[in-house]
């Protein structure tokens, strides 16, 4: 007889049956079984005992469950439907769901813009991956062995011409109203900050592409940390999404972009090369999904700005402008607003001197020229219900006392600094036992935990 593949579903198990009792008759009396009549020639095969069991394929799901993706589970489970013949897969899937659908949560909200969902649409959707995957994998849906999907919801997101631009304009307008709220907290810097950018973004909606533009469209939101400028961005996304229109959030880390509401890294959202130079571009298409989301945007945040080299300023600047169409506007018209603090971490210059890290900022760009800055100096962590009075006015000092070192602002370049403070031996072990008072004590008892 001809070898078969498990993955031919039951070819494969027939071919088990007959060659192991040759007396078939009939392909009836091949799926009988003690007298019973078998649906398949896999369920005879299981009644003969002639597969494994899945105790292999289950204990490799659950050691994938602790360390590997959702995506990649469903690879391996894929893999393992295919290739290996598993007893009872519809069991497997049972047993493993959760895990093999860890990462649905995300695609709900995210690409569907679901804030809530159920149990039986999240299995929907992870048949739905799996599928899918089983498809591309052995070209056709015949022989899958799970529950074929009740819903479509990867169809609804492939009708999407643009999933960039779908994204940005469909975010849950709850989760909006629940940003816009905050906007009466806002202090007089961050009220006027938002009147200025918005006053800015109400001009470009009204201005004709040939106009020559006579209205700054670049801000730079300047504040210490504490100020709310992370706070003051939300709701100037939120803002301008309410309106449905596109507003892009991104910052120069990864971490900065967890804190904005649908924030990206710079250089994923914009394909930012590595090595950047001084007449690099991005790389970017003026054809490609990502172009068309830049026709659309309205609205640029990118947080932590003063870190980054002022070339990736310009190279983004002269692929917006090449997109668009517009060499006499910055960024192609689009309102962009850079925040940081310039008291903090500056482009790193490997083996660069002070000269050549100044050199680098974004100060130093052509583009500061066009920016206009907008400063946040109120501490907004000091407003905390929390605090005592006491508490609050020794927070103040201490604030301002590290805004002095960083400006240099005390008499004579001196500043009273309180002796509580000081740390009297001159060993960074001394230095460190002071700052971290008390972790080895934390250590010690999260390892008896």
């Amino acid at each position: 007889m001809y070898a078969v593949s498990p993955r031919q579903g039951d070819r494969y198990y027939l071919r088990t049956l007959l060659a192991t009792l040759p007396s078939w008759t009939s392909f009836e009396d091949v799926r009988t079984v003690h007298g019973v009549l078998c649906n398949t020639f896999k369920d005879a095969c299981n009644r003969r005992g002639l597969l494994d069991d899945d105790l292999e394929w289950d204990s490799a799901l659950s050691e994938a469950g602790h360390a590997a993706s959702g995506s990649q589970q469903r690879q391996m489970f894929v893999f393992i439907m295919i290739n290996c013949a598993p007893r009872d897969p519809i069991a497997l899937w049972n047993k493993h769901w959760e895990t093999l659908t860890d990462d649905t949560p995300n695609y709900f909200q995210r690409k569907l813009g679901m804030e809530v969902w159920s149990d039986d649409q999240r299995k929907n959707l992870g048949l739905e991956f799996l599928m899918k995957e089983y498809i591309s994998v052995s070209g056709s849906s015949d022989g899958f062995p799970l529950p074929k999907p009740t819903t479509n919801f990867l169809a609804d997101q492939e009708s999407v011409g643009n999933r960039l631009l779908y994204e940005e304009t469909h975010y849950d307008i709850q989760r909006i109203d629940r940003f816009l709220s905050g906007s009466n907290m806002m202090n007089a810097d961050q009220t006027a900050a938002f009147q200025a950018i918005d006053e800015a973004l109400r001009y470009a909606d009204n201005q004709q592409p040939a106009e020559p533009c006579r209205h700054s469209t670049l801000f730079f939101l300047d504040g210490p940390g504490g100020t709310g400028k992370t706070f003051l961005q939300n709701i100037l996304l939120a803002h301008v999404r309410k309106q449905g229109k596109v507003a892009l959030a991104v910052a120069s880390t990864g971490i900065a972009a967890t804190l904005l509401e649908g924030g990206r890294t710079a250089h994923s959202r914009f394909k930012i090369p590595l090595k950047v130079y001084s007449d690099s571009t991005c790389n970017i298409s003026k054809r490609s999904d990502v172009a068309e989301l830049i026709r659309h945007t309205k609205l640029i945040l990118w947080d932590e700005a003063v870190m980054i080299k002022r070339d990736v300023f310009e190279a983004v600047d002269r692929t917006f402008r090449d997109i668009l169409d517009r060499n006499d506007v910055p960024f192609g018209g689009i309102v962009v607003c850079f925040s940081g603090d310039f008291g903090q971490t500056l482009p790193v210059i490997p083996g660069g001197n002070r000269a050549e890290v100044v050199s680098s900022c974004l100060k130093n760009s052509r583009l500061w020229q066009h920016i206009r800055v907008l400063k946040l100096t109120e501490n907004m962590r000091l407003r905390s219900s929390t605090l005592s009075d006491d508490d609050r006015e020794r927070n103040r000092i201490f604030a301002q006392r590290l805004l002095s070192v960083g400006e240099s602002t005390g008499e004579n370049n001196m500043i009273d600094w309180p002796s509580e403070h000081v740390v009297k031996n001159n060993t960074l072990q001394d230095l460190a036992d002071h700052v971290y008072d008390g972790l080895n004590t934390g250590i010690v008892r999260s390892s008896r935990g």
